[in-house]
């Protein structure tokens, strides 16, 4: 747990860096549903997201 607060605090301090989709994936995980046939995770159409939340994430 320890790690992984590191590596969440590494990803967040240099605000010039954007978050990869698959960092923001895992931080919001109830929010996709996995595919399996194109091998991706795409955003529930239950939730309400903005424009910049990633749709579709490719996980190959």
């Amino acid at each position: 747990m320890k790690m992984q607060h590191r590596q969440d605090c590494i990803e967040l301090s240099d605000s010039r860096k954007c978050i990869s989709n698959r960092a923001y994936r895992n931080w919001n995980s109830s929010a996709y549903r996995y595919n399996k046939k194109t091998k991706s995770y795409i955003l529930r159409s239950d939730i309400t997201a903005g424009f910049d939340v990633p749709k579709k994430i490719s996980w190959k």
